[in-house]
């Protein structure tokens, strides 16, 4: 979802110098995480390593950073349809409960 982010917005960012063209670094982050993950399967289960993948960028953009408190910071409200009785789960609650009922035997 960030990185989904940051490609559609890029072109809403000049004000804060960034463009299309810095969506390379963005790439290069994501390939530098992700060989890390694969040299070090167990982050996986880092909660602090995969929520900070692209943290450089929240701090750089506010937008993003926005997006990115609201997504999985404040978004914890229960919407459930009148219709079906289904409910909307949050990304926030996603990652919580999948951090931490993975076991690490899982892993390999």
């Amino acid at each position: 979802m960030p990185f989904r982010f940051l490609a559609a917005k890029a072109h809403e960012f000049k004000e804060h110098d960034w463009g299309a063209a810095d969506m390379s670094r963005v790439i290069d982050t994501l390939y530098y995480k992700l060989q890390e993950l694969q040299e070090n399967p167990s982050l996986i289960l880092d909660e602090n390593f995969m929520m900070n993948i692209f943290e450089e960028y929240q701090n750089e953009l506010p937008p993003f950073k926005e997006n990115w408190d609201l997504m999985y910071n404040k978004k914890k409200m229960k919407v459930v349809s009148r219709t079906d009785g289904s409910s909307v789960v949050h990304y926030c609650t996603i990652i919580s409960v999948n951090v931490s009922s993975i076991q690490q035997k899982n892993l390999m």
